[in-house]
């Protein structure tokens, strides 16, 4: 298959040649206890271009997934979540990474006990970033040029966002 990589002088996408991806998947999904359950997923994956076997830019060699959640009689569920994202190379040669990442989020839903004539209502509370951990959500590799300075090639990143809280009701019909 042909990759599109980003060019960031550009601001666009191109066409390169045909790559080559390998690597593995695992997944599993448990029922610790009648009450709480586990999922989790995880990918170790090699991207190369087929030919001269330069890196995929920004192809993850490793991500991952967990969550564990509780489910309890009174209606309330609550679940901790995790999402990872491993170095990557941000460049065909290898000389320049995007940072790995590990963020957890923190989710409550509870089934409210009204009777409604069409659906149902839930309450719900969740904290986005529960740790506040300092990640950046987008990085690019490319040079960039400030006015009267020379021109570097340095990663460019959107930071993650910060921890978040929300909560509040939701009609579900």
């Amino acid at each position: 298959t042909s990759e599109l990589v980003y060019v960031g002088d550009q601001g666009t996408t191109q066409i390169r040649g045909a790559s080559r991806r390998y690597g593995t998947e695992l997944g599993t999904r448990l029922q610790l206890l009648n009450w709480l359950a586990f999922r989790g997923d995880l990918t170790l994956t090699h991207a190369e271009f087929r030919g001269t076997g330069q890196a995929v830019p920004l192809a993850p060699e490793m991500t991952g997934q967990a969550g564990l959640t509780a489910t309890l009689p009174n209606g309330l569920i609550s679940s901790l979540q995790m999402i990872h994202m491993g170095r990557r190379p941000a460049d065909e040669n290898r000389t320049a990474y995007a940072q790995s990442f590990t963020v957890f989020d923190w989710v409550n839903r509870y089934r409210l006990p009204v009777k409604a004539e069409r659906g149902r209502w839930e309450a719900f509370f969740t904290v986005q970033n529960l740790f506040d951990t300092n990640w950046r959500q987008a990085q690019f590799f490319y040079e960039s040029q400030l006015r009267g300075q020379s021109a570097q090639s340095d990663i460019h990143f959107v930071p993650g966002t910060p921890r978040n809280i929300m909560g509040g009701l939701a009609w579900y019909f």
